[in-house]
Formats: C-alpha cells, sequence, structure tokens
C-alpha cells in the first residue's frame, strides 16, 4: 500500500527505477531475493526467477519480507532495542545509510538535511526541502494507522 497503492507497476518516475508492488530497484530486488532464498531454500521452487520476479507480487513479497527484516535487525544492531514499524519504514523508503538517522531523529528534525535528496526525489515522496521528520512521520502514520508504532521483531 505504501509504495504502490497495491499495484505491480513499472517505474513512473524519473527519478527512481522502482519497480513491482513493493517499488524495488533492481539492484535491491535481486540482493533480497537471493537473500530470502538464502535463508529459506524451500520458497525457490515458488517464485519467478531472475528479475521478472519483480514483477511478479508474490515473489518480490519474499524479497520485500527479507529487506524488511534486515532493516529492523540494522536498527536493533545500532541500538534500536525495539524498532517500530515506522522506524523500519524509514530505512526501508531512505535506505540503509540515512533511514536509521531519519528513525532517530526528532519530529523537528529537517528531512532533507538528513536524507540528502533532490526536490524532484522529495517531490516525487510527496515532500518538499522544508518537510520535518515529523511531517515524514504523519504522512506514513496516516496510511498505516496504528499499525506505525507496532514492534517488528518482537520476542527477538
Amino acid at each position: 500500500m505504501m509504495e504502490s497503492q497495491c499495484q505491480n507497476v513499472g517505474s513512473s518516475s524519473s527519478v527512481s527505477s522502482a519497480a513491482g508492488a513493493f517499488q524495488m530497484i533492481s539492484t535491491t530486488y535481486t540482493a533480497d531475493i537471493n537473500g530470502a532464498v538464502a535463508e529459506d531454500p524451500a520458497i525457490a521452487s515458488n517464485i519467478v526467477q531472475g528479475l521478472a520476479g519483480q514483477m511478479d507480487p508474490g515473489t518480490e513479497a519474499y524479497a520485500a519480507s527479507y529487506e524488511l527484516q534486515q532493516d529492523a535487525q540494522m536498527l536493533q544492531n545500532g541500538g534500536v532495542s525495539n524498532p517500530t514499524v515506522l522506524a523500519v519504514r524509514a530505512v526501508y523508503q531512505f535506505g540503509g545509510a540515512t533511514g536509521p538517522y531519519v528513525a532517530a531523529a526528532s519530529d523537528s528534525a529537517n528531512l532533507e538535511s538528513i536524507v540528502n535528496l533532490s526536490s524532484s526525489a522529495l517531490a516525487a515522496n510527496g515532500l518538499t526541502a522544508s518537510s520535518t521528520v515529523g511531517d515524514w512521520r504523519a504522512m506514513q502514520t496516516k496510511v498505516l494507522g496504528s499499525a506505525a508504532n507496532q514492534v517488528v521483531l518482537a520476542g527477538s
């Protein structure tokens, strides 16, 4: 829902090559589907092989799930003992280099100064150079609802 309104779409943005229902770029998709298969070899017989799998929602779901698990573990290893869906979303959307900073920032922090995206990339995400981390969190929470504050990796 967050990435494509549940549509299996190619990239519609001039600033991103993301595709599929989970709007993953090809390199991330490839790394994540390979990681998912390595973690659970049984799924290999249930997925569409190669980059064609990126446009298969079921196959891309395995890759996206693996990505989100890795993002949550990255936050945990970085000192966030109970990462929430919203914190993991920051890493998924902004990447491993800047997402953890968004997850840890105060609501009043200027988002652009943390993520360092172009105006067009910000606009493609419904943001501007003056958007705050709090503005981004409110946008995400509007879509995620109460799930935004749920802890992931419970019991780990």
